[in-house]
């Protein structure tokens, strides 16, 4: 009879689960109307520039060079209408040798 009620248990929380996850799987909303959510719309990337160099690790006499460049997103909402553009800096470590 316990294992019958601990079965029964599971499964209704399982079913809860499944019910409630779609809320969590939202894009980020909207902060201009509160009531859309942000569509992502694409990525552009600007070139990738040279911001430094430090002792290679495994070979300290040459040199690796660090190199910077910025992801663009752009963000729509499917409410409003007004688009958002987010900005991230995304690095590479090139080996000189």
């Amino acid at each position: 009879m316990r294992n019958k009620r601990i079965a029964v248990a599971f499964l209704v929380l399982l079913m809860i689960g499944v019910v409630a996850l779609p809320a969590f799987a939202r894009g980020p909303t909207c902060s201009y109307c509160d009531d859309g959510e942000l569509i992502r719309q694409g990525d552009k990337y600007t070139d990738w520039e040279r911001i430094g160099k430090q002792r290679c690790p495994i070979k300290p006499s040459e040199y690796d060079y660090l190199d910077r460049r910025l992801v663009i997103t752009v963000w729509k909402c499917n409410s409003c209408g007004i688009s958002d553009v987010w900005e991230s800096p995304e690095y590479r470590v090139i080996c000189g040798h």
